[in-house]
């Protein structure tokens, strides 16, 4: 029964909504008062609570504590979607949007692979593999993409979203300071009292250059570094544009240094997660995110931050060669704490990729190759469990969303700086989760984030920019 505390999210989503669809006569006030769920209480319980944990209630699918508080924010769009007006976000235009095509064959793939490859090992409906992905799926790809993509942008709550993501990103640095300084993680350790049969397996710590890399709700130090990564693009978005307040509660700061003095907690912060992944990712996104604030052209701009990037990114890594060799010699480091490993993971499970190409080996069917037991790179991982079939729809995601951000982003006026700005963020954060996930496999919490972000860009480039290109040029032809 104490598992039963993942449903807390689900039940103070409840009361809110409750609450806003009794006092709001409105009907617009409906689904602003869904959107407003969706960003303050289900971004703040996927970032900083540990979606590892999973109350098994009998005759249900597993809920972790983001899963409970997305459901009944699901069910209330639905509900507010009877009652709002024709021009609502719900009444899109005829047709399936391409991105949206992209997502659900996504997901039709997973759990037809599982379907596919073990339906014949589990008979229970509940019980078995493919029933479970599509639970999963459904509650960690289809429904963070849609809510985002109807909520977040068109809402008007870009700022407020980013806003939320970056404090929580922070807090639970701050909370990992503990885990730095004695080894012990605070969210794994606290929640593992009300689920007893999970303590056995909780991840280990992980240690690097012979400090401890923190994680924090996050199932791996790289998925977390990802996080901050994410929270940096967007805590330079908030502070160029000037979105923070002009001082701290308690210290009197100027609203752009206060940017800053969150910035260097979010850099410290992935420091300590000591994950090159999402280091070099960051230099790949930090190309393009200055464009959206420069005056300058695309290509020249471009060009002058690839210059910089890559002058600094070589003396970076040539240091960090020449420290890792010396840390080699004096402690013996590991082959899969090198980027050699994960080159020849590509050798070693290549074969069995094209052994079953389509559908994959399902969820716990993957072969295992001695001495290579962790498969650091996520697209390999998803094509060994789901075929290529799912690492084609994936790629498409990242590729589609990619190539509509940038070329929304150039055609944006350099006067519209808010939009173009963000066109250039998202756009950043992508590419820096496109080349972190060479290094990783994407899961736990970092499913639903990734999706909610291509919800989130979708609903920007539906919804936005073509009117505020409209706008200009209708200004441009009146004055």
């Amino acid at each position: 029964m104490l598992s039963y505390i993942v449903l807390l999210p689900g039940v103070i989503a409840v009361l809110f909504l409750e609450y806003r669809f009794t006092a709001t006569i409105h009907q617009s006030g409906k689904t602003k008062a869904v959107a407003l769920a969706f960003i303050c209480i289900y971004l703040p319980v996927l970032i900083m609570l540990p979606q590892i944990f999973e109350a098994k209630i009998k005759g249900l699918p597993d809920f972790s504590f983001a899963q409970s508080a997305i459901l009944p924010i699901f069910i209330a769009a639905l509900i507010a979607a009877l009652f709002v007006p024709s021009r609502s976000i719900f009444r899109l235009r005829k047709g399936l949007p391409v991105l949206d095509f992209f997502v659900i064959a996504y997901v039709v793939v997973r759990v037809c692979s599982e379907y596919i490859v073990g339906v014949d090992e589990e008979p229970s409906l509940i019980g078995s593999l493919w029933v479970s992905v599509l639970w999963s799926s459904l509650l960690g790809v289809f429904l963070p993409y849609f809510l985002a993509k109807w909520f977040v942008h068109p809402y008007g709550f870009s700022e407020k979203a980013a806003k939320i993501i970056v404090i929580c990103t922070i807090v639970t640095i701050i909370i990992c300071v503990y885990e730095w300084r004695f080894v012990v993680n605070t969210h794994n350790r606290f929640f593992s009292m009300f689920f007893p049969a999970a303590a056995f397996e909780l991840p280990n710590p992980s240690y690097r250059f012979g400090w401890v890399r923190i994680r924090g709700s996050f199932i791996h130090p790289i998925l977390f570094g990802t996080m901050i990564s994410t929270s940096i693009f967007l805590n330079y978005w908030l502070t160029k544009n000037g979105f923070w307040k002009k001082n701290f509660s308690f210290l009197s700061f100027p609203s752009k240094v206060k940017g800053h003095m969150l910035s260097l907690t979010l850099f410290v912060g992935l420091i300590l997660t000591f994950s090159r992944g999402p280091l070099l990712g960051l230099m790949l996104g930090g190309l393009f995110i200055g464009i959206g604030f420069s005056r300058k052209g695309f290509f020249l701009s471009f060009t002058i931050r690839m210059i910089v990037f890559a002058t600094i990114g070589i003396v970076i890594y040539q240091g960090y060669l020449y420290y890792a060799e010396l840390n080699r010699e004096v402690e013996g480091t590991r082959i899969a704490d090198s980027a050699i490993y994960r080159i020849e993971l590509l050798g070693k499970y290549i074969q069995y990729v094209f052994e079953k190409p389509w559908w994959g080996w399902g969820e716990h069917g993957m072969p295992e190759v001695r001495g290579y037991s962790s498969v650091d790179n996520n697209y390999l991982w998803i094509a060994l469990k789901h075929g290529l079939l799912a690492v084609a729809f994936l790629l498409a995601i990242f590729v589609v969303t990619g190539i509509r951000l940038l070329n929304t982003g150039r055609k944006i006026a350099r006067t519209n700086v808010l939009d173009r700005s963000l066109a250039f963020t998202l756009l950043a954060i992508f590419i820096m989760q496109g080349a972190t996930y060479l290094t990783v496999y994407m899961g736990g919490q970092n499913v639903p984030i990734f999706f909610l972000l291509v919800g989130w860009s979708e609903g920007f480039l539906r919804f936005v920019p073509k009117k505020q290109r409209l706008r200009h040029a209708n200004l441009q032809s009146t004055y």
